[in-house]
């Protein structure tokens, strides 16, 4: 029988991936916080063209500035227990990463030597 943190991920899991399954412990931000996931497709989907337009620098800068503003604002709104101002929050943190990120590998990939080149883009 799994105990402490691996017990307590199983449930977490099943929690988020079964809609059916409830368990009286948890409360509703045990259940999983909302994803950043749409926000960072939203941000690259932006991000890039954006980076043609006004320049990768820019926009890298930019990209990362959104990310840690409203990576402060989440943790400043979690006491207030609002599921709806936490994905608000959450998407727009998302949309920073997703701008900084493709900017940031292009940036990188540029600035390598022709020999490594491929090592910058690859992780």
């Amino acid at each position: 029988m799994p105990g402490g943190t691996e017990q307590h991920d199983r449930r977490v899991h099943a929690d988020c991936t079964d809609p059916e399954h409830t368990d009286p412990e948890h409360t509703h931000a045990d259940r999983g916080a909302p994803r950043a996931g749409p926000g960072a497709l939203a941000g690259g989907r932006a991000g890039i063209p954006g980076g043609a337009r006004f320049g990768r620098r820019t926009m890298l800068i930019s990209g990362v500035a959104l990310f840690a503003l409203m990576t402060g604002a989440t943790a400043l709104a979690l006491p207030a227990e609002s599921i709806a101002a936490l994905s608000v929050l959450r998407f727009a943190t998302g949309l920073g990463l997703g701008m900084a990120l493709p900017l940031a590998v292009s940036l990188a990939t540029d600035h390598s030597p022709d020999r490594r080149r491929e090592l910058s883009a690859s992780g």
